[in-house]
Formats: structure tokens, sequence, C-alpha cells
């Protein structure tokens, strides 16, 4: 269970990072990004809501003095910490599965593409997993033809979002048995949180916090089945993107932040933005898990105080050539919600 839960956060980290010392590379360091949401039932007590925006990356910018003067006291008063790819699903669904019939000639390629790339991970992972085992004393008596073997049979059983799935937990798997080196290197560029999702530093801060998804338990796998062939474009853009190299995550932190504080005031994000880099998907993953969510929120009278910490794209508007819908926040307001902005 531990490690779904951890492919689920490094997918939706991927959707989110394309539409982590109190260094910051903008000059507006302190934008509030916390929204307190009161809803008052005639027949229950008030049950109050806390939204956070982030960006599942890490920024340093999200590490500032906002985050240490007003997000983590808020945070403190909730009984309930929501986010995506927490596990634990409260509801239950038949699981989708994608239609490969609707591909064409090119997204089929992708497909195959990505098959190829997992099997070389999953070979990969699975040889260094059994030169250690070696060298503990530990030999399965297994061939490396037999082990290439197992991997391509329950290959064959993958669809496209397994093989979303699977990329990011056998990359898990090697980045695990890699040295810790770079990983060290990386936070000490900035502060000791840099490049760690908020919600886990937010765990770490309260373990003991009772946590849930904001998705059913297929929520992702339907957003990504339905949104037609475009789909694979995000098959197509995980597999080339490098997410091992530091200098290139660096570079981007100057203008993933940028775009970031674009998001938090409202403002369109170009067409060549990072996070702007799967609009053709924002309708699936983005409007209609919204609605989802919405629903869920709605539903919960119970009195206790709930901290949600969503993508910023979720509770902003999204106004592009593929997808319209006023996000959460406003949504909130129009169904008669008090939104207020805790500073």
């Amino acid at each position: 269970m531990i490690k779904i839960k951890r492919i689920i956060r490094k997918i939706i980290f991927f959707l989110l990072f394309l539409t982590s010392s109190n260094i910051s590379f903008c000059a507006d360091t302190t934008l509030p990004r916390l929204w307190k949401a009161v809803k008052k039932a005639d027949d229950a007590p008030q049950t109050t809501f806390y939204f956070l925006a982030i960006t599942h990356s890490g920024l340093p910018i999200e590490y500032d003095e906002y985050f240490e003067r007003v997000v983590l006291p808020n945070f403190q008063t909730a009984d309930v910490l929501a986010f995506e790819g927490a596990g634990g699903w409260l509801t239950s669904e038949e699981k989708p599965l994608c239609d490969s019939s609707i591909l064409g000639t090119k997204e089929k390629k992708v497909v195959r593409d990505a098959s190829r790339k997992v099997a070389q991970l999953a070979m990969a992972a699975t040889e260094q997993m059994h030169e250690r085992a070696k060298a503990l004393g530990v030999d399965d008596g297994t061939t490396k033809l037999e082990r290439k073997r197992v991997i391509l049979n329950e290959l064959s059983r993958y669809d496209e979002f397994d093989l979303a799935e699977k990329l990011f937990f056998y990359e898990s798997v090697i980045e695990d048995l890699k040295s810790s080196k770079f990983v060290e290197k990386r936070k000490t560029a900035f502060m000791p949180n840099a490049n760690e999702s908020v919600v886990i530093t937010l765990l770490k801060h309260r373990p003991e916090v009772q946590h849930r998804d904001v998705d059913s338990k297929y929520g992702i796998r339907r957003a990504y089945c339905s949104s037609g062939k475009v789909r694979v474009k995000f098959l197509e853009s995980m597999m080339h993107l490098d997410r091992t190299e530091s200098t290139v995550f660096l570079k981007k932190i100057p203008e993933m932040e940028l775009e970031f504080q674009k998001i938090l005031k409202s403002q369109p994000l170009k067409k060549t933005d990072i996070f702007n880099g799967l609009s053709e998907l924002n309708k699936t993953f983005i409007c209609n898990r919204n609605h989802e969510w919405l629903e869920g929120i709605e539903a919960i009278n119970d009195g206790k105080v709930y901290f949600y910490a969503l993508g910023a794209s979720h509770l902003f508007p999204i106004n592009n050539n593929f997808a319209h819908c006023s996000g959460i926040l406003n949504e909130l307001r129009e169904r008669g919600w008090k939104i207020e902005k805790v500073n």
C-alpha cells in the first residue's frame, strides 16, 4: 500500500509539474496561498475547511515566512488532511479500462515505446536487486533469461495507465538503489524541505493526523482513460522528461516559481509555460475532478476542521482552448460558502 501511495503521489506531481535556507528566486515571497471556507448547516455543527495551494514539487518559495507563520499554525488545528494520492479511498468504483481502439498509428507507437521503456526499467531494477541480494548471500537460483520472461509476461497484462504507474514505480526503485548524495546535495541548495512536496512536510509535522484522498480509488485512472487519444501526450511527455539531473531541475525553479505566483493571482499561463504543458488534458484531469471533489466536500457536515492541500491549478479558473472551469474557490462562493484569504 505504501508503494502504491508513493506511485500515485509521483504521478500527481508529474501532472502538476507539466500543467523542490530561505533562498527564493522571486521577489514576492509571501503571497497568500491559504483560504478558509466555512459551511454552516441548520441541522449540523459548523464544518471548517482550509484550502492550501501547492505545486507538488516543493519549490523553495513554498517554504517561506508565510508557510511558517500562517500555514503550519492553521494546519495544527486540522482534524483531517486531504490531498491527492493519499490512498484509503472513501468510495469504490469499477476499474475503468482505456479504450485502445480509438488510438491512431502515432498514439499506438507512443504506447509501444512506453511499454519498451517500462520493460527496460523493470529489468534494470530487477538485476540491481538480484545483485544486491547475492552480495548479501541470498540467491533465488533464477537465470537472467528467466527473470526477463517473468517481467515480459507481467508487462503483457498492462494497459496504458498501468504503464504510467510502472514507469514511476521502477524509476523509484532504481532511485532508491542509488546513492543518496544527489538528494542531500539538492536539499542543501535551499532549505531542508526544498524539493519535497508540502504534503509530505505537513505529514512529517503531524504524522498522527487523519488523512484521506480527494479522489475515488480509480479517479485518476478514469480521468486519464476518458481523455480520448490525446491522453498519450501524458505518456510521451513522461518518457522524455529528465527527472534525475539536478541542473535541469534547478534551472527551471525560477520560471516555475513565477508561474506558481501567476496561478495564485489568477493570471493566465502562456502556452509554453511549464505548468501548462498538458493543457489538452485540463478538462478531465482538473475540471472534471474538481466537480467530483466539490460534491464530496459539500457532503461533509461533521463539525471537524479539514485541511485540503491541492495543486494550485485546481483552486483557480481554467480558461483555454481545451477546458473552462471556475476553480474550487469560486465554485464554493457560488454555492453560498463564505471564503476568506488567510493573511
